[in-house]
């Protein structure tokens, strides 16, 4: 509900604070049946500022994601400098965000550093798998 009143115009706001107190469905649906139109650019923006990499997702599914909700944000003229800020605070590694934040590398840098630790997470994890193969083997034998 907070994230939805930010969302609206004032006059819009009012109207909602005269609601009476119930559950946040009923408020919702109490916005719905007024037929109150919320800025569809202010619904962009909130979806683009609050995507964060899902637990299992690659890298790559959530760039995607991300470069598909910013276009229609109208953010052109800030867009790299916004998107560097969602990717190192969307990641789902802390230490990675905090190298990201600590540097101010170009978009480009920024995506193919997340990419390759990504990749080197990937290839360690096989590793690992393969050294635990190799001593139950050599356990067994």
């Amino acid at each position: 509900v907070a994230r939805l009143k930010n969302l609206l115009r004032s006059d819009i706001l009012r109207l909602y604070n005269t609601l009476k107190d119930g559950s946040y469905q009923e408020t919702f649906n109490s916005i719905l049946d007024w037929k109150i139109i919320v800025n569809p650019n202010k619904i962009l923006q909130w979806m683009l500022l609050s995507r964060k990499q899902l637990p299992e997702e690659t890298f790559e599914n959530c760039y995607a994601a991300l470069r598909k909700l910013i276009k229609p944000c109208g953010l052109q003229d800030q867009e790299e400098k916004i998107m560097i800020a969602l990717v190192a605070l969307g990641v789902n590694s802390r230490e990675i965000q905090q190298k990201l934040l600590q540097g101010d590398a170009s978009l480009e840098k920024v995506i193919n550093f997340c990419k390759s630790v990504e990749l080197a997470n990937k290839n360690l994890k096989l590793l690992h798998r393969e050294n635990e193969t190799k001593r139950f083997i050599d356990a067994v034998n």
